[in-house]
């Protein structure tokens, strides 16, 4: 059943949100949008951009899920030439070992070589999916996988996180599915010389300590591993194989991984079944959402919490149930935090239910909603989804899988 439950919620999650949205009353707003790059309908410059962007050297990067010559994938950068923003696809997927359909953002080390996950191929037929990697050479990038999924109860399965590298050079990443429960792992990929060898950190069991991690990992000052998964933990009031968790993993003298449960959601007006990754700020509290729950005043329809250590206790708090008109719902992104302080995120809904970027802030000792731009229309971009970048100015870049000139997504930047 578990294999069941992974597969529909990891690989057909933003569906089922996107056609859940509710009417909410339009607000005006003085941002503005500007359309960077639309995708087109050929599809050679890729289709839906799930994870967002990255910023790195000068340009953006990101995947999409889609196009390409195969229709199964790309990986690009978007950069600004001579005041005009330019795309090029630096890989497209062929679905064979390869990889086929990466839904994850991307990161570089420091030669300037990229790294993301497929959910599948590496293998024969759909495969379960590979860790790759791009290199840079004279104006080309060249691709290589540096581990391919096996699936089963050996290895993990289907990853659509990103991936995490600590100041070695190992990459950290999770997959949804695969492992000793088939409930999903935590893995660590270490290089030598042109190989890299996977060491499985965790495998999750389900009840009570976590089912089918999706999203990004994060590392803390001292090591310490934490994320989220959409299943799993102490409560099952939204879903009867538990309404997720977030977990700590960290690092034992032998080399072994201890996992602890910072907290089980789905409780009273809790959220439930987070689907992205965390944040973390430089005082070590941890920032996240929840596409459902948050009790009977938004109708259950998500929230954004917090997880503060106060004398040796993780505290979980909801700072936000989306109740604010045209400030969103469901949200299923992570949360990025501005210069001042501030927690940025994408969410449906909005004034037009096209999306919205929203903020939260604390004033006064309480957090404050705010609707910072409400899509207005397919063409300026519809369902907002993957990480945002900000930069000095305050400006805000994303990325939507629907919308644009041909409704297969856009890369947008606005100026609040």
């Amino acid at each position: 059943m578990l294999s069941t439950y992974s597969r529909a919620l990891q690989r057909n999650f933003f569906l089922v949100v996107f056609a859940a949205t509710t009417m909410l009353t339009h607000q005006a707003f003085s941002a503005s949008e500007t359309v960077m790059h639309s995708f087109s309908s050929a599809g050679r410059d890729g289709q839906r951009p799930f994870a967002g962007l990255t910023w790195h050297n000068g340009a953006f990067y990101g995947t999409t899920d889609g196009g390409g010559p195969h229709q199964i994938g790309t990986v690009y950068a978007l950069k600004l030439v001579n005041g005009v923003w330019k795309q090029k696809v630096l890989y497209a997927f062929t679905g064979r070992a390869d990889g086929d359909e990466p839904q994850s953002n991307v990161i570089f080390d420091n030669a300037g070589n990229l790294y993301g996950t497929t959910y599948y191929g590496g293998s024969a037929g759909l495969g379960n999916g590979v860790v790759f990697k791009l290199s840079p050479s004279n104006g080309a990038w060249t691709q290589s996988v540096i581990h391919t999924f096996a699936g089963g109860i050996a290895d993990g399965a289907n990853p659509t996180g990103g991936l995490t590298m600590d100041a070695a050079g190992n990459l950290y990443g999770s997959t949804g599915s695969g492992g000793t429960h088939n409930a999903g792992i935590v893995f660590k990929l270490s290089p030598s010389g042109n190989n890299w060898s996977e060491t499985i950190l965790y495998n999750f069991g389900g009840k009570p300590d976590g089912a089918v991690p999706l999203g990004d990992l994060v590392f803390d000052g001292a090591g310490n591993l934490y994320g989220t998964t959409i299943g799993g933990g102490a409560n099952r009031n939204h879903n009867p194989l538990g309404d997720g968790t977030v977990f700590e993993l960290s690092p034992n003298p032998d080399g072994s991984w201890s996992e602890t449960i910072l907290h089980s959601f789905g409780s009273d007006n809790d959220g439930a079944l987070p689907r992205a990754g965390l944040t973390l700020n430089s005082g070590g509290t941890l920032y996240g959402t929840t596409p459902y729950g948050g009790g009977t005043p938004n109708g259950g329809h998500g929230t954004a919490f917090q997880l503060a250590l106060m004398n040796g206790i993780w505290t979980e708090s909801v700072i936000s149930n989306f109740t604010v008109a045209g400030g969103g719902n469901f949200p299923q992104s992570p949360l990025v935090i501005d210069q001042a302080g501030n927690l940025l995120g994408v969410a449906n809904g909005g004034g037009q239910q096209n999306g919205v970027v929203y903020k939260l802030s604390f004033v006064n000792g309480t957090w404050q909603h705010t609707a910072l731009y409400s899509f207005p229309n397919t063409a300026s971009g519809v369902h907002p989804i993957g990480n945002l970048v900000l930069d000095s100015s305050g400006n805000i870049y994303g990325a939507t899988v629907r919308g644009g000139e041909h409704n297969f997504g856009v890369i947008y930047a606005i100026a609040p």
